[in-house]
């Protein structure tokens, strides 16, 4: 195990990356480059009440933060989701605000690799969830 990773995301490296903490480690720096990207777009669909928006934002969310090895915010991302099906606007504001402030948490760790890959690019599917890495050595 990696003695510089926190134990929630080791295991996260071992359940999801195959014991690769090099490619985990480019996934986070993935994830923490489009954060902003997801965090406007949920503020936005907050602020014109377009929960259909702001649920797939916390379904995109739900399958990263399981991925990362974040239980309880993979569990607030879901909730988020069932409230955005259910048009429950007062209960949709406050959990976006608790994902929102994790996800700039994630702003002000360091996460880049430091490893011999050099991270190229993400493609997130919106449809099915599929993350592909696209990385080189």
């Amino acid at each position: 195990p990696d003695p510089t990773l926190a134990p929630h995301q080791a295991q996260a490296v071992e359940q999801f990356f195959l014991g690769d903490v090099a490619l985990f480690r480019g996934f986070l720096a993935a994830c923490c480059g489009q954060f902003p990207t997801d965090i406007a777009q949920g503020d936005k669909a907050c602020a014109a009440g377009d929960w259909a928006a702001l649920r797939l934002t916390a379904h995109n969310l739900k399958s990263i933060l399981q991925t990362l090895g974040y239980p309880d915010l993979h569990a607030q991302a879901r909730a988020l989701e069932q409230s955005c099906m259910a048009n429950d606007g007062a209960s949709c504001l406050p959990l976006w605000q608790v994902i929102r402030s994790e996800l700039l948490e994630f702003q002000t760790q360091s996460v880049l690799p430091n490893n011999p890959l050099f991270f190229l690019g993400i493609l997130r599917g919106l449809r099915n969830d599929f993350i592909f890495i696209i990385y080189s050595i």
